[in-house]
């Protein structure tokens, strides 16, 4: 093999690889597949929070699985490179008999139960120091593909950067994924609809609620890619997004614009906010300012588990049914009576509730219940 350079074929396409993999979860497993075929090896990258290994978790491999499962239950630091590093660190690319000689490492456990089943005899190690930990990227190939040569570990030294930058890259991209997916599981479980649209209303996104109520069209709906609200709210609603997407998202103090908007079905209007979507969330690609809309029902059937109710308030069974019905709006005797129990029950049931919740009166037990972002969030 020879020293790696920008026009090597083989150094480009796993700098490209790499970099995919940073910005794709599932292009790890092509990226190992390629450096496998690249040194004639099989390849594993394994993650711990240490590099005494006692926190081992892979992240993906061309092994066997059978085998790695046995490496992470077993011998997940029994291999002699681990070994060494508890005596002294290594350096970030390390061959193997650098640090035990091939008569020394067949008397081990490692090489007879695990190594020399799969056919392998030889490693090459690249360790990374990652925000989430020591990530290293193993390289195992039998005896008869040769020891990895001054130019095999040459190259490693080029691409063990680029991996870094990817591996750095991954984990933010990660966080803001976990970040924007709290959000929206939040407004999922609270029942408001979620939109990005640009300031010609072009929707960019919409959550799983913003979707249900476009394809029902009372109120809003998509026509042409772009939102849109019944009768004069339209005018508002454009007014409102053009707002916010352009010049009014400088403006100091700014907070969202309301629009209530009609439905043909229902007497209560769509409760809809609009502000801008913060410019520190954007990419330079997002093709400009979005306008962050918000949708709420404000008719939207009470969805509060029992069981939250009775870990929340100790309600008992009965009791959190009742709540539940009370803040759906059923009557304390229409509850009674689809229950099967007798109103002078019923009411023994909301007195508890009472002396549970703090509250003293119907209307303000349902305004606590109905605003308790812990109890929304538990449906």
């Amino acid at each position: 093999m020879n020293s790696p350079s920008p026009h090597d074929g083989r150094f480009t396409m796993l700098i490209d690889a790499v970099y995919k993999a940073a910005t794709d979860r599932d292009g790890w497993r092509p990226y190992l597949d390629l450096v496998s075929q690249t040194f004639g090896s099989v390849a594993a990258m394994r993650i711990a929070r240490s590099s005494n290994l006692t926190d081992v978790r892979s992240a993906e491999a061309t092994i066997d699985p059978d085998y790695l499962d046995r490496y992470y239950r077993h011998y997940a630091g029994k291999d002699p490179m681990s070994e060494r590093d508890r005596v002294a660190a290594s350096p970030p690319i390390v061959v193997q008999e650098a640090l035990i000689s091939m008569a020394d490492l067949r008397r081990t456990e490692f090489h007879a139960d695990w190594m020399r089943p799969q056919g392998l005899d030889l490693s090459m190690r690249w360790r990374v120091d990652a925000p989430m930990g020591v990530m290293d990227l193993l390289l195992l190939r039998p005896e008869s593909a040769g020891a990895f040569s001054a130019d095999e570990q040459a190259l490693s030294h080029a691409l063990l950067p680029h991996l870094r930058r990817a591996i750095i890259i991954a984990n933010r991209l990660n966080v803001f994924d976990a970040a924007d997916a709290a959000s929206l599981d939040a407004f999922e479980r609270l029942g408001a609809g979620v939109l990005l649209v640009d300031a010609r209303r072009t929707i960019r996104f919409a959550n799983g609620v913003a979707e249900t109520m476009l394809e029902a069209g009372d109120g809003l709906s998509s026509t042409g890619g772009r939102l849109c609200a019944g009768g004069a709210s339209d005018q508002r609603l454009t007014r409102a997004i053009a707002d916010a997407a352009g010049q009014g998202r400088y403006a100091a103090g700014r907070t969202a614009t309301l629009v209530a908007v009609p439905r043909a079905n229902s007497p209560n209007p769509l409760s809809v906010a609009v502000s801008p979507y913060s410019e520190a969330r954007r990419s330079l690609f997002d093709g400009g300012p979005l306008a962050l809309v918000i949708v709420g029902m404000p008719d939207r059937r009470a969805a509060f588990p029992v069981e939250a109710l009775r870990d929340l308030y100790d309600f008992t069974p009965a009791e959190a049914r009742l709540a539940v019905a009370l803040c759906n709006g059923t009557s304390l005797a229409d509850h009674a009576r689809a229950s099967g129990v007798a109103l002078t029950t019923a009411r023994t049931h909301l007195t508890s509730i009472f002396l549970k919740s703090g509250e003293n009166r119907q209307a303000d037990l349902i305004r606590r219940l109905m605003n308790d972002p812990v109890l929304l969030l538990a449906r």
